[in-house]
């Protein structure tokens, strides 16, 4: 790295941010971010210009530099996706309440046999299922499906 590159690096106070798009593309090239080096540099840079009156070029740049930080994020770390989902975050919130299959069935307006089939994945839940629990229990219904609805997989415990 060049030593006018870590001068770049180094700026802490916005009205030493450039003025221009052209100039803000010298500080730091809008392109797609590859590892987590340019990741650091792209956020110094969106720290130093958000929150300040920024002009129409810095606030263009801005945008443009926040859309390709997310893009890097969600291919690397996608935070979107539940940790578990399905039948785990079931038990998860079952268990979280201190409830056990019978309690499931009594929710859900089910024969208390039915609580044990959907815990051991016996049956699938159904749309009104879905509805229920997710009124119950205050969460997207689509936490307990095996799969997002963006089609993310989820962890199944």
């Amino acid at each position: 790295m060049s030593q006018g590159q870590d001068h770049q690096r180094t700026l802490v106070r916005p009205q030493d941010l450039p003025q221009t798009y052209a100039q803000l593309l010298t500080l730091h090239p809008l392109r797609p971010i590859h590892n987590v080096v340019e990741l650091a540099h792209a956020t110094t840079i969106i720290d130093l210009l958000a929150g300040h009156d920024l002009n129409a070029d810095q606030e263009d740049y801005l945008d443009v530099l926040s859309t390709l930080v997310a893009a890097y994020e969600e291919a690397h770390d996608p935070m979107d996706a539940p940790a578990v989902c399905g039948l785990e975050a079931l038990r998860a919130l079952l268990a979280e309440h201190g409830m056990r299959a019978a309690d499931l069935a009594r929710v859900l307006g089910v024969h208390r046999s039915m609580g044990s089939k959907l815990l051991k994945g016996e049956r699938a839940l159904t749309t009104r299922h879905l509805q229920i629990l997710s009124a119950r229990f205050k969460v997207h219904a689509d936490l307990f499906l095996a799969r997002s609805t963006s089609g993310a997989a989820c962890r199944e415990g």
